[in-house]
């Protein structure tokens, strides 16, 4: 479900893919995702902090908190993501997270 009000930042995470490494002893798996480009910012955590200081380039975090706000929302209180951080893009107008954490 895509929910933005127009004029506001868009909310993204990054791909990530999972790897089997066959030539190790009992072929371990790991996650690997592209870098981010940008300025790296943590947004909230998983211990109910907030961080509302804007980006570099003034954009407010705020819609980073309505974000996880909504998941909570629309889980009727089953689940929230957090731990939101990552990079702006300010061509794109999106902010482009990786990593999250689910709460559930």
């Amino acid at each position: 479900m895509k929910v933005k009000p127009s004029g506001y930042s868009s909310v993204e995470f990054s791909d990530a893919c999972l790897l089997q490494y066959l030539e190790r002893p009992d072929t371990p798996y790991c996650t690997q995702e592209v870098a981010l480009e940008g300025v790296w910012e943590k947004y909230n955590n998983n211990h109910g902090l907030v961080i509302s200081n804007p980006t570099p380039d003034g954009t407010d975090h705020d819609v980073i908190q309505a974000f996880s706000h909504w998941t909570h929302y629309v889980t009727d209180g089953q689940m929230v993501v957090v731990d939101c951080q990552g990079v702006f893009n300010k061509s794109k107008n999106a902010f482009l997270l990786t990593d999250p954490a689910l709460h559930c």
